[in-house]
């Protein structure tokens, strides 16, 4: 939801708060949307941090296998 949006209905909640509705639980539900500037983030990793990646996954327990061959699906994208 655009921080517009979010803005207008929080607004627009303390408005039918002050009207004597109980809206509390709906103004706990709107987020305003995170603004974070994306330009930092590689495009893609380093072979040693992929192979650091693939090594933080202990094959011996269940949970760590499903995670990692979901990360090796998010890897090889010919699959």
């Amino acid at each position: 939801m655009p921080s517009s949006t979010a803005a207008a209905l929080q607004s627009y909640f303390r408005y039918r708060g002050t009207c004597g509705n109980d809206v509390h639980a709906l103004t706990a539900v709107i987020s305003s949307p995170a603004h974070w500037n994306l330009a930092s983030l590689p495009k893609s990793l380093m072979d040693d941090e992929v192979a650091r990646l693939l090594d933080a996954f202990p094959p011996k327990l269940l949970s760590c296998r499903r995670a990692y061959a979901m990360v090796r699906c998010a890897l090889d994208p010919e699959l």
